[in-house]
C-alpha cells in the first residue's frame, strides 16, 4: 500500500477535528437549552429581521383635545359668530355690537360686500380650525362638548359670585337693583341671537387682545425695571386681568357725547362695578380654561340676564346679600 501524502493526512485530521468540535457544541447546546426556561424568559423563536404586524389604531383611541387648545377655542366660537350673523341678517339693520364694528373696521372698504366677506372669513376660520385640530390625530368633538358644558356651568356660577363679591362693597357703592323675574317684553329669538353671539366678539377684543397686550406691555416694563421673573409674571397677570376688566366696564357706558356712536348705559358706581367684576371673572376664566369657555359663559349669562334670570326667578332671594334689591 502506498503511503498517504502529508497533504492528505493533514486534510483528514482537520475533518476529524471539525466533526468532533461540532458534536461537542451540539451536546453543550442541548444541555444548556431547556424549553421550560425559554418559556419563563419569554424566548421568541421568530427571527428579529421579520417585522411584527402593528395593530391599526381606531379613531376612538386618539386622545381628546383640551378646550385651551387654540384650534378647539376657535371652533367653539363659530356657533356664537354664526348666531350673531344670523341675527344681523334676520333683523334687517339692527344696531351692531361695538366690538364687532371695531374689529371689522378693516373690512369696511368692501362696502356692501362687508357682511358676505365676514361670513366667508368665519367659514374659513371654522374649516381651518377643524383641519388643525384633526391634524395631530386628536378628537375635536369631545373637546367641543366639554367646552360647552364648562361654559354653561361657569355661567351658572358667575351671577352668585358677582353678587356676593359686590356685597363686600355695598357700603361704598350703594344698592344694586336687579329685576325680579322676566321682563315685560322679551327680546325675541333674533335679539337673543344677537346678544348671545356678541359675547364672542367682546371676548375676542377684551380678553384675547386687550388682556394679552396689557400682559405683554406690563411684563416688558417690569422686566426693564429689574423686577424678578416670578414677580414680573404675577404683576403682569394682574395688570392684564384688571386692566381688561376696566376697559370692559368703560365700553359699556354711554359714550355718544364723546364722539363715539355707542349707546350704552349711564354711569352708576354699582353698575360700573358689576361690569368690572364680570370682566375680571371672565378674564380669569379665559386665562384658566381658554377663550372658548369664557365666550360660552359670557353668552349664556347675557341671555339669562336678558330673560330675567335672577335670585327671584329661582326662589332663592333670601340667600342673596342685603345689598341686592329686587323689583318686579
Amino acid at each position: 500500500m502506498a503511503p498517504k501524502s502529508k497533504r492528505g493526512s493533514k486534510r483528514a485530521s482537520n475533518e476529524e477535528f471539525e466533526e468532533e468540535w461540532i458534536d461537542e457544541e451540539e451536546e453543550d447546546w442541548e444541555e444548556e437549552w431547556d424549553p421550560e426556561d425559554a418559556e419563563e424568559e419569554d424566548w421568541d423563536p421568530a427571527p428579529k429581521s421579520i417585522p411584527k404586524r402593528r395593530k391599526k389604531k381606531k379613531a376612538s383611541d386618539a386622545p381628546a383635545l383640551d378646550p385651551r387648545v387654540p384650534a378647539i377655542a376657535a371652533l367653539a366660537l363659530v356657533p356664537l359668530f354664526a348666531a350673531y350673523e344670523w341675527g344681523l341678517f334676520e333683523s334687517g339693520g339692527a344696531p351692531r355690537n361695538y366690538t364687532e364694528r371695531l374689529l371689522s373696521a378693516i373690512l369696511r372698504p368692501a362696502g356692501e360686500y362687508e357682511a358676505p366677506l365676514r361670513c366667508a372669513l368665519l367659514a374659513a376660520l371654522a374649516c381651518g380650525a377643524w383641519i388643525w385640530a384633526r391634524r395631530g390625530g386628536g378628537r375635536p368633538a369631545p373637546a367641543l362638548l366639554r367646552t360647552l358644558f364648562e361654559g354653561l356651568a361657569a355661567a351658572m356660577l358667575l351671577g352668585p359670585l358677582m353678587l356676593w363679591t359686590l356685597a363686600l362693597f355695598s357700603s361704598h357703592v350703594g344698592v344694586l337693583d336687579l329685576p325680579d323675574g322676566p321682563p315685560d317684553r322679551l327680546p325675541g329669538l333674533v335679539g337673543t341671537a344677537l346678544l348671545f353671539g356678541s359675547a364672542a366678539w367682546e371676548e375676542l377684543l377684551f380678553r384675547v387682545c386687550v388682556y394679552s397686550l396689557l400682559y405683554l406691555w406690563a411684563g416688558r416694563v417690569l422686566a426693564f425695571l429689574g423686577l424678578g421673573e416670578v414677580a414680573c409674571t404675577w404683576c403682569a397677570e394682574a395688570v392684564g386681568l384688571f386692566g381688561s376688566a376696566f376697559f370692559f366696564a368703560v365700553f359699556h357706558l354711554n359714550m355718544s357725547g364723546a364722539g363715539w356712536e355707542m349707546q350704552g348705559e349711564a354711569f352708576a358706581m354699582d353698575r360700573f362695578l358689576w361690569r368690572f367684576l364680570a370682566g375680571a371673572m371672565l378674564g380669569a376664566l379665559y386665562r384658566w380654561r381658554g377663550v372658548g369657555v369664557s365666550a360660552w359663559a359670557h353668552g349664556a349669562f347675557n341671555v339669562a340676564m336678558t330673560l330675567g334670570a335672577g335670585p327671584g326667578v329661582f326662589g332663592l332671594a333670601c340667600l342673596w346679600p342685603a345689598s341686592v334689591v329686587l323689583h318686579g
